[in-house]
C-alpha cells in the first residue's frame, strides 16, 4: 500500500524555538537509536498500527512502522483522535497520500533515519551537545513535527516527552511481534494494541483499544443576517456556475521564530472558462465563521453571486452549505471539480517556478 505520513518535507527555517531540557533530548537519541537498530521495517508493514498512551504525557499516540517501501525508515506518530484521522484517510485511500493538501494535513510526531546531510543546523547542534556521533548509511535520527497546515517542525518539549516513550514502546511492541507473539491486528477496524502507563506505579502494560472515531466536523454556522441581506442588494446574480474550495497555497508565510504555515484561500474557477480567483489569506486555525466570512468578502468583492457552486470537498461544502441556502444558490457535491484542479495546477507550478528562481 502507499505509505501513509507526512510527504511535504519543507525544512524548518533557522529560527528559535523552545528548547527541551538536554536530559530529555539524550533519551530521546538513545530511543531512536535502540529502535533504528531493531530496524523492525524488516518485518513490519506500515499498515501495522499500535497506540502508545502515557496519560501524564499527553494524548494517545498511534504508531506506524515506516521502511514497508524501502525509501523511508523510521516511525510515524499519529496524535490523538485527529491523528488517527489524517493517518486513516491516506492508508484508505480516500485521500491522495501525493496531493499537496493530504501531505500538510498529517497530525503527527516525526523520527527518520537520514544522512548527516538531511539535518539541519539545528539538529545537528543538539547531536554536538550531546556528544553523539553516528556512523553509516541513513544513521542519523532526525525529529520532526507535523501539524495540519504547519510546515514540519522542531520538536516541542512536551512532543519530545511524547515521542520518546512512542519509540521505547514502539521497540517492546515490534520485538514481540518479530518473536511470533500476535500483537497487531491486519484489520483497522479491529481493537488495537495499546502500551498504556499505570499513573499510579509507573508500569506499562499492555491494553486493547477501540480505533477512535474520526472527529465530527465543526458545525458551520449561518452566516450573518445583515451581510446577507447586502450581498443580495448589491451583488448581481450571474449565468456562470463556479467551482470552488477551500485549499492550502503551496507558500508558506510566517514571522521570523515561528513555525511557519500555509494559508488557507478559498479557490476558484469558472466551470467554463477556468478563469480562477481567490478570497484573502486566512491561517489554517481559522474557525468555520471566519472561512464563511472570507468566501463572503470574496463574492462582495466581485460583486457577483454564481448561477450555481461545485465542490468536491466535504469540509468545503458543508461551510458552504448555510451560505448557498441564504443566498438561494443551487450547491452541488461533485465527484470532481476539471477546471479547479486545473487552475490549481497552473498556480502550483507558478509556486514552484518562483521558488526555484525561474
Amino acid at each position: 500500500m502507499t505509505r501513509p505520513g507526512p510527504r511535504h518535507k519543507t525544512a524548518p527555517p533557522r529560527a528559535r524555538r523552545t528548547e527541551a531540557p538536554q536530559g530529555d533530548l539524550l533519551r530521546l537519541y538513545q530511543a531512536a537509536v535502540v529502535f533504528r537498530d531493531l530496524a523492525p521495517w524488516e518485518w513490519m508493514d506500515d499498515d501495522r498500527v499500535f497506540a502508545v498512551e502515557d496519560p501524564g504525557a499527553g494524548p494517545a499516540l498511534y504508531c506506524s512502522v515506516l521502511g514497508g517501501l524501502e525509501t523511508v525508515f523510521g516511525l510515524a506518530a499519529y496524535v490523538g483522535a485527529d491523528g488517527f484521522a489524517s493517518y486513516l484517510r491516506i492508508a484508505t485511500g480516500e485521500s491522495d497520500p501525493d496531493d499537496f493538501d493530504a501531505g500538510i494535513s498529517q497530525d503527527c510526531l516525526l523520527v527518520t533515519f537520514e544522512p548527516r546531510s538531511g539535518l539541519m543546523d539545528r539538529d545537528r547542534r543538539d547531536v554536538g551537545e550531546l556528544g553523539l556521533t553516528f556512523r553509516g548509511r541513513n544513521a542519523w535520527p532526525l525529529f520532526r513535527s507535523s501539524r495540519p497546515g504547519y510546515a514540519p517542525w522542531y520538536l516541542e518539549p512536551a512532543e519530545v516527552r511524547l515521542l520518546t516513550g512512542a519509540l521505547e514502546q514502539a521497540v517492546d511492541v515490534c520485538a514481540r511481534i518479530r518473536d511470533g507473539v500476535p500483537l497487531v491486528p491486519q484489520a483497522l477496524d479491529r481493537p488495537l494494541l495499546m502500551r498504556h502507563r499505570d499513573e499510579a506505579s509507573g508500569e506499562w502494560h499492555d491494553a486493547w483499544a477501540v480505533p477512535p472515531v474520526p472527529p465530527a466536523p465543526a458545525v458551520a454556522p449561518r452566516p450573518p443576517h445583515t451581510r446577507i441581506e447586502r450581498l443580495l442588494r448589491t451583488a448581481r446574480r450571474a449565468t456562470a456556475t463556479t467551482e470552488t474550495a477551500l485549499v492550502y497555497l503551496p507558500s508558506m508565510v510566517g514571522e521570523r521564530g515561528q513555525r511557519p504555515y500555509f494559508p488557507r484561500v478559498w479557490f476558484e474557477a469558472d466551470h467554463k472558462t477556468g478563469i480562477m480567483g481567490m478570497s484573502e489569506l486566512l491561517e489554517p486555525q481559522r474557525t468555520p465563521a471566519e472561512a464563511q466570512e472570507a468566501f463572503l468578502a470574496a463574492l462582495e468583492q466581485a460583486g457577483v453571486l454564481p448561477a450555481e457552486i461545485r465542490t468536491a470537498s466535504d469540509a468545503s461544502f458543508a461551510l458552504l452549505a448555510p451560505v448557498a441556502e441564504a443566498l438561494a444558490i443551487p450547491l452541488r457535491r461533485v465527484r470532481s471539480t476539471p477546471a479547479l484542479d486545473a487552475a490549481r495546477q497552473a498556480l502550483e507550478a507558478a509556486f514552484s517556478r518562483a521558488h526555484h528562481g525561474f
